[in-house]
């Protein structure tokens, strides 16, 4: 029998294992490779484009191929696209193609200022918005995207909020993962105008 280990490894069985322990399924198209620091971050690995070319044989073709964002100058394939850490690789197993890609360029800034989060949902496709929204607020909840702003930037995300509030009117689970974000305890305290 054939050995298969190494530190690349990591990064699949960490996001298998946390999806399984959640009860989601991992979808059987996407190809991940990565090794893990003690904090989620997703390390160098070798040999990436015979990884990513073993991806895309006719056989078994890949729809996503997620590797180290530390290595993102090695692969352009439309199919590559690099993740930063754990969470971030997780988020986007729940994403089609061309919208994986275009979420993971964001993920970094929206940890930054997540009122573009918040403006991004309200400009999104009512379709993609659907799909995309529960993996994201549960990555935004796992990086505590809103618990560690300072008082600008809360006040901030919370106005960029009231432009998805009627978006979200018929969607409990949707809205309930929101508030979840906000550190309520902080509100009351935060400026009424940031002008």
């Amino acid at each position: 029998p054939r050995r298969i280990d190494g530190p690349s490894l990591a990064l699949p069985l960490a996001v298998a294992a946390r999806r399984m322990v959640a009860g989601r399924s991992f979808p059987s198209d996407v190809v991940l490779t990565g090794a893990l620091d003690d904090r989620g971050g997703v390390r160098s690995v070798a040999c990436l484009q015979e990884k990513l070319d073993c991806a895309l044989q006719k056989k078994y073709p890949a729809r996503l191929f997620l590797f180290p964002h530390a290595d993102r100058e090695m692969l352009t394939a439309p199919q590559s696209i690099p993740v930063a850490c754990l969470d971030d690789a997780d988020a986007l197993l729940d994403l089609e193609n061309g919208n994986a890609a275009d979420i993971a360029a964001r993920l970094s800034s929206w940890q930054k200022k997540p009122a573009e989060f918040f403006d991004w949902i309200a400009i999104a496709d009512p379709n993609f918005r659907q799909q995309a929204l529960p993996p994201l607020l549960r990555l935004a909840g796992q990086r505590r995207w809103f618990a560690d702003l300072d008082d600008d930037a809360l006040s901030q995300s919370l106005k960029s909020l009231d432009r998805i509030w009627a978006m979200l009117k018929d969607d409990t689970s949707a809205i309930e993962a929101v508030l979840s974000l906000i550190p309520c305890d902080r509100v009351a305290g935060l400026p009424t105008s940031t002008e």
